[in-house]
């Protein structure tokens, strides 16, 4: 089994040699048998069978691609980081760290698979495959660093149309509310308005006292005041014959 790059957009990942003892040796041997036929499931199985010894770091190597390959990748991440990490071969480390990065990038963790190869590029600064696969990650990084800067800007442009149109709901409403005001006052006025001309109408019908010119007024004083004096001087007359009538009588 060989180490393939996600560079070349296929998501294998690889073995190292196998170590062969008594029976540890035949379950090894089987469980790569299941690993080649692609029933990653029962390789699976089988290299989790071996037990603490000689083949125990291979046999926990191997069972992290077959997790992988059945799309298992939390588990595979613990096979490949307890091996990167007690692996007394350098090799076996830097396999580890490679295939955690590969699982790393089937996550989309770039950021995680990024550490992950660097550490395999300590371990073996040539290898070519590694290089490939980290510039993969930092590219992936990239791409979703700048998704990540559109959606806010898409959220900041739907949160700013949002309150563009509340902001246009507010005056439209406040256009509203000041028409209706205007409508209300218009319609108070113009019944004020009628009040006022039904009020000069029922004045009109109303009966008018009789007008008078100046003129007028001064003739009718005369008269009243010429027919005063003719009034003052018949009655004057009158008295005076009647005391002359008395005296004549006492003689």
């Amino acid at each position: 089994m060989t180490r393939t790059s996600i560079f070349l957009l296929i998501a294998c990942i690889s073995n190292v040699g196998i170590l062969f003892g008594q029976s540890d040796k035949a379950k090894l041997k089987e469980g790569n048998s299941f690993y080649m036929k692609g029933n990653f499931q029962m390789a699976d199985s089988v290299y989790g069978s071996i037990s603490p010894g000689e083949y125990q770091e291979i046999a926990s190597f191997n069972q992290g691609d077959a997790k992988f390959k059945n799309s298992d990748f939390e588990d595979a991440i613990t096979n490949f980081s307890e091996v990167a990490r007690s692996s007394g071969s350098e090799e076996l480390r830097a396999d580890a760290y490679h295939n955690l990065g590969n699982t790393y990038m089937a996550r989309e963790e770039a950021h995680k698979a990024i550490e992950a190869y660097k550490s395999a590029l300590r371990l073996r600064p040539n290898d070519e495959d590694t290089r490939h696969n980290l510039a993969a990650a930092l590219k992936m990084m990239k791409q979703q660093q700048n998704q990540d800067q559109q959606d806010q800007d898409q959220d900041q442009d739907q949160q700013d149309q949002e309150q563009q149109n509340q902001d246009q709901q507010d005056q439209d409403q406040d256009q509203q509310n000041q028409d209706q005001h205007d409508q209300d006052e218009q319609n108070q006025d113009q019944q004020n308005q009628d009040q006022q001309r039904q009020g000069e109408d029922d004045k009109d019908q109303q009966p008018q006292p009789h007008q008078i010119s100046p003129q007028d007024a001064q003739r009718m004083l005369e008269s009243l005041n010429k027919g005063e004096k003719e009034i003052q001087a018949k009655l004057k007359k009158a008295k005076g014959k009647a005391q002359k009538k008395k005296i004549e009588k006492d003689w």
